[in-house]
């Protein structure tokens, strides 16, 4: 989940400025299953260089859903920058399958990879009711 920070408080390894619709998918070994697709709401973040940054070629957005299903696949536990560019991906053919997936990378895109991030825009929207809840003493106290 993103936190904001100011310029001065950010690590020397936050190195990427995120773009809607960039990839993020971590270095280190065994990481691999670590990644991102950076949202609509990105235009302000900034990401560890801990992470490879991945952008699709102009024209071939239709492969994201095959690149996020290999991702979730087993095999892949450390990427160099070197080898990277040499994975050969397969392409997910089945219709019905593309179908399955596109709601969920569509979701992934706008920003919204959680219920809890789904909440929080209809919360700012004002599409959900808001409980009014008495604030309390200290983070330990129940509500």
């Amino acid at each position: 989940m993103p936190s904001s920070m100011r310029g001065w408080q950010l690590p020397d390894r936050a190195r990427h400025r995120a773009q809607a619709g960039d990839i993020y998918v971590g270095k280190v070994w065994s990481s691999v299953g670590k990644w991102f697709v950076a949202g609509q709401q990105c235009d302000d973040w900034i990401v560890t260089n801990g992470f490879h940054r991945m952008r699709l070629k102009e024209g071939m957005n239709d492969l994201l859903l095959d690149l996020i299903a290999a991702l979730n696949t087993d095999g892949l536990a450390d990427l160099s920058e070197e080898n990277l560019v040499d994975i050969v991906l397969p392409r997910v053919t089945n219709p019905t399958t593309r179908a399955t997936l596109q709601p969920m990378v569509d979701a992934l895109l706008a920003g919204r990879s959680t219920v809890a991030n789904l909440v929080g825009e209809l919360l700012a929207k004002g599409d959900l009711p808001v409980i009014d809840v008495v604030p309390r003493s200290s983070h330990v106290v129940q509500v």
